[in-house]
């Protein structure tokens, strides 16, 4: 990922196209989506304990909340920006967050 700074805003290229953050709001912002998203996972592999014949289905459904929480903290069709389709494993927005956790640090030490 890659990024440059427009009025306020960083924007990030991803692999079909670009993102924007507002900053340094977004990361607070983030970090809110960011705590959302664990707690659904742990919902998950809670409900996966109790019902493991249900795990397919049980993580094809927290992929399609990670999107919908994603879509909301970046925008109509980001998904399908970073990672080339609508609803990614849940396993691709870990990987991506850490990524976007270097940005942050990154620019936080410029301020």
């Amino acid at each position: 990922m890659k990024n440059i700074s427009i009025d306020g805003k960083k924007v990030i290229k991803v692999q079909n196209g670009h993102i924007s953050i507002a900053f340094p709001t977004g990361i607070e912002k983030t970090g809110k989506a960011i705590r959302k998203m664990l707690k659904l996972l742990g919902q998950a592999e809670k409900e996966e304990e109790r019902k493991p014949h249900n795990k397919d289905q049980i993580y094809k459904t927290l992929d399609g909340k990670f999107a919908v929480e994603f879509e909301k903290l970046f925008g109509k069709g980001a998904c399908k920006k970073v990672f080339g389709v609508q609803k990614p494993s849940y396993t691709l927005y870990l990987e991506f967050f850490d990524k976007l956790n270097d940005l942050f640090e990154e620019w936080i030490k410029k301020i």
